[in-house]
């Protein structure tokens, strides 16, 4: 994509292909520091750690974020918590919940090859 094709959102900090209408996530939406409860020391400490992104805090586990900010396990895995929870209101997780009945509905419209014998479909 070429810069001249991409214009930026500056409400929603994320810019947009405007030959294919795409929106593209910017580092700014995805940063640590857009949490609540993480601060300037804070963030110096998960960077630090490796960890700076919302993607980053949600898939490392708590004891190893505790240990990169000092934090005790509960604030830990709060952080981890609401990580995740932003993850799935950007769109980019699906929910942990899902009721059997919308699984059972994604796994009717799974394609199916047909083997050409009824005994082994």
């Amino acid at each position: 994509m070429s810069d001249e094709n991409v214009a930026i959102d500056t409400e929603e900090n994320v810019a947009i292909d405007t030959e294919e209408n795409v929106a593209i996530d910017t580092e700014e939406n995805m940063a640590i520091d857009t949490l609540e409860g993480v601060g300037p020391v804070t963030k110096q400490k998960l960077l630090e750690a490796g960890i700076s992104t919302l993607l980053d805090a949600a898939v490392r586990s708590p004891k190893e974020i505790a240990e990169a900010a000092g934090w005790d396990l509960n604030k830990a895995e709060q952080l981890s918590n609401k990580a995740r929870a932003k993850l799935v209101e950007l769109g980019k997780l699906e929910k942990d919940f899902q009721p059997a009945t919308e699984l059972y509905k994604r796994r009717l419209n799974i394609a199916r090859i047909s083997t050409g014998t009824v005994n082994l479909n």
